[in-house]
């Protein structure tokens, strides 16, 4: 679904797409997006560090194309991930610090 570059100081985590049938509130509109997403780097002299977010449903956009949804950390945290789903398949993410007015 998504294409993976390799590098070795940065790595980014997608385990796999909300399904259509996996519940009846939020499945049929979410599904394509990630359930969450998983940003792990390497950092010298402390080792593996991580940070996962997860898909917020109240950003969710779905009256037009792409859609998007917002994910938040799952710790408290100065950054949020921007999922952009397209009608022609797969998804792209940016994910920016926030400001004051963010979430």
């Amino acid at each position: 679904m998504s294409k993976q570059t390799p590098s070795p100081d940065f790595l980014a985590c997608i385990p796999h797409a909300i399904e259509s049938h996996s519940d009846n509130v939020w499945a049929q509109g979410l599904a394509g997006f990630p359930v969450n997403i998983v940003y792990a780097a390497r950092i010298d002299a402390i080792g593996l560090a991580h940070a996962t977010y997860v898909f917020d449903p109240s950003t969710f956009v779905q009256d037009e194309w792409p859609r998007q949804m917002r994910c938040r950390p799952t710790v408290d945290g100065d950054f949020w991930v921007l999922v952009v789903l397209h009608r022609e398949g797969g998804f792209e993410t940016f994910k920016y610090r926030r400001s004051g007015a963010d979430l």
